[in-house]
């Protein structure tokens, strides 16, 4: 339903796209940029979902007992995730006067076509916000404490209060800081994801087997 959303804004924005005035250039040097340059800022992208989503893919990878299927299914979400940026980020490109100081630009956008389509995509929104936090915050939590038990459901509140108040920080100010501190805190992780690959690789096979 998402993506069906977002393929019905791209295809909209692009459709009202006046290229005759548009100066996308200037409207974006004058943005705040959470990296010097846009290969870095693609890096930290990328490292900051596997960073913020490694809790979760440890849980979920951990139930999966065949390699292909795992690393197939890393791919096809991979693949998928890409469109979906590639879509959105081409519908804010066409707009990008209007949504430069916007917290929810995508959204706007939405509103633009329609009320109802914003209503629709807002819900859809409130959605995957609370099925993302929900996920997130039982896989952090089952990393610190054992789950079923008094403390687990204690703790789950607990870390729930705290990440309910650092919301309140602000959307824009969130990203804009969280988003490239994570993703610097993410290359020390894929390193030592790529090291421990590399010295499976290289282990004898039984102790791979093990």
């Amino acid at each position: 339903m998402f993506l069906l959303i977002v393929i019905v804004i791209t295809v909209y924005s692009v459709i009202n796209f006046d290229f005759a005035t548009a100066d996308l250039q200037a409207v974006a040097t004058s943005q705040s940029r959470g990296a010097s340059h846009w290969l870095l800022g693609a890096v930290l992208y990328v490292s900051y979902n596997i960073a913020a989503g490694a809790a979760m893919l440890t849980v979920m990878g951990g139930t999966v007992k065949d390699e292909k299927i795992a690393a197939w299914g890393g791919i096809i979400g991979g693949l998928g995730l890409g469109f979906l940026i590639i879509l959105i980020n081409i519908s804010m490109l066409t707009q990008l006067k209007e949504i430069a100081t916007v917290p929810m630009p995508m959204l706007l956008l939405a509103d633009s076509m329609s009320p109802v389509m914003s209503v629709i995509f807002s819900i859809i929104l409130l959605g995957m916000v609370y099925n993302t936090a929900v996920g997130m915050l039982y896989a952090f939590t089952a990393r610190i404490v054992k789950p079923e038990t008094k403390k687990f459901k204690g703790a789950v509140v607990a870390f729930g209060a705290i990440a309910f108040g650092a919301s309140f920080v602000g959307f824009i100010t969130l990203v804009g800081t969280v988003y490239p501190a994570m993703g610097y805190l993410g290359f020390t992780l894929i390193g030592a994801i790529v090291f421990a690959w590399v010295m499976k690789k290289r282990a004898p096979d039984h102790v791979k087997g093990h």
